[in-house]
């Protein structure tokens, strides 16, 4: 209000808001443009190895592959407020570090287990043709599991981050008590940095779904020529 000089029954706020909001979708726009424009180098040099190497790959690899880039080059931004975040805790309290390590393999572990939990639900079943065979079938059955289970992650995320963010402002509360210092600042960091990990859904599912297809283009990436 200082700024625009205009009081707060103004019209110009939410219209301010709304230019916003429309601009937020604009720069995931061309935040999408540019990962494509990455996923499509990369793309080149899958083909131009599978081709030295005689290595039979599908539309739907690299199709796969694209989709799983996309769910990583998503989450570089929270993983950048997740990390800045852990540096100044390590600046302010450099015992933290020994916590911070610890999370990290927990987190490895959690994106592991979720991986395979995921992958376990879009494994390949036989596949019925006759709507009276299919119904109640594994492939029927196993497509429900696939609806679900996005909402089984969701839960599972939410609940450590809740439950973080709790412990985490509760921990910070009493250090920062004890130093003498204004805890508020820190607090909200800190609960903002937990709320990205709910960014790491799309990876864990994408990475499950397409596990064949990341396993197949990492064996063309990998594989040495003499090889073939």
């Amino acid at each position: 209000m200082d700024f625009i000089g205009l009081p707060a029954v103004s019209y110009a706020y939410p219209c301010i808001g709304a230019a916003g909001f429309i601009a937020s979708t604009v720069f995931s726009l061309l935040s999408k443009i540019c990962a494509l424009k990455a996923t499509l180098k990369f793309e080149q040099v899958v083909v131009q190895r599978s081709v030295a190497l005689e290595v039979i790959l599908t539309k739907g690899d690299l199709k796969n592959i694209v989709k799983l880039m996309i769910s990583v080059l998503d989450i570089v931004v929270p993983l950048g407020i997740i990390i800045a975040v852990s540096v100044l805790w390590v600046a302010i309290t450099p015992y933290t570090l020994i916590l911070l390590v610890f999370i990290f393999f927990a987190g490895v572990w959690f994106l592991r287990k979720g991986v395979g939990f995921s992958a376990k639900r879009y494994k390949a079943v036989a596949t019925r043709n006759k709507l009276d065979s299919y119904l109640g079938s594994e492939e029927h059955l196993g497509f429900y599991k696939v609806l679900l289970l996005p909402n089984y992650i969701t839960l599972v995320l939410i609940t450590v981050i809740a439950i973080s963010i709790v412990l985490s402002i509760i921990a910070t509360k009493i250090y920062f008590d004890q130093h003498g210092a204004k805890v508020g600042h820190m607090a909200i960091l800190t609960g903002a940095a937990l709320l990205q990990v709910k960014s790491f859904n799309g990876i864990i599912l994408r990475a499950g779904a397409y596990n064949k297809s990341l396993a197949a283009i990492y064996g063309v990436l990998v594989r040495k020529r003499d090889a073939a």
